[in-house]
């Protein structure tokens, strides 16, 4: 089941469909949406044997064109939740897109409130975060800090203004933490950079999978 952002429903097979739209997803991805960074990965390694290249960068080299996919995961832990097959599959896909999917152009934004204990729950978890090396912290307990900068690396737990954040881009090496403030932005300022960024691609309304609500088939959408 599902429905758009702007509230009209939408059917697992019209959802299938939505390849310009930008699709975001609550619980586990279904089987009918999880493909769309997997078909990418597929036709980014299929564009790159025929031009005899192996990444985006010689690709684009070639003056040939491909855009980039930013995938963002919010509270991804949930991802090692539980462990049946669903929530093993769930890792497995983040597992490869993580591994495999920087060469096709293919990014990973992940975000959470907090991170420790998913090593406990998953034997995957290292080899996954062993991918990012870009890491960000606003302030928190010592363990959250370990968990997500690098173990023995507290130093998000020394922050004390609101908005203050460790940013470190060595794979959390405490030797390499830089102190920052984020911007706060007053919702008039956010919500004109909304309505900038969606003027700035016409079409259909980005619409949001659901996979806890009821959908109401239209079938006029699905010929």
């Amino acid at each position: 089941g599902g429905a758009t952002r702007d509230g009209s429903p939408i059917s697992p097979s019209r959802a299938d469909r939505l390849d310009d739209a930008t699709v975001g997803l609550s619980g586990y991805p279904p089987p009918h949406l999880r493909w769309r960074p997997f078909r990418a990965l597929g036709a980014g390694a299929d564009r790159f044997k025929a031009a005899g290249v192996s990444n985006m960068v010689d690709f684009r080299a070639t003056g040939a064109a491909m855009p980039r996919m930013l995938v963002v995961i919010d509270e991804f832990h949930e991802l090692f939740n539980g462990d049946d097959e669903q929530a093993r599959e769930a890792v497995r896909l983040l597992e490869m897109i993580a591994r495999q999917g920087r060469s096709a152009g293919i990014h990973l934004l992940l975000a959470s409130q907090t991170v420790s204990g998913i090593g406990a729950r998953s034997s995957k978890a290292d080899a996954i975060f062993s991918q990012f090396p870009l890491r960000l912290s606003l302030k928190n307990n010592p363990a959250e800090s370990q968990a997500i900068l690098a173990p023995q690396n507290k130093a998000a737990a020394d922050l004390r203004y609101r908005g203050e954040f460790v940013f470190n881009r060595d794979s959390g090496d405490e030797r390499s933490n830089e102190r920052g403030v984020a911007a706060y932005a007053e919702p008039d300022v956010f919500r004109a950079a909304q309505v900038r960024m969606r003027l700035a691609r016409p079409g259909s309304p980005p619409r949001i999978f659901y996979a806890r609500r009821p959908a109401s088939w239209r079938f006029e959408h699905l010929t």
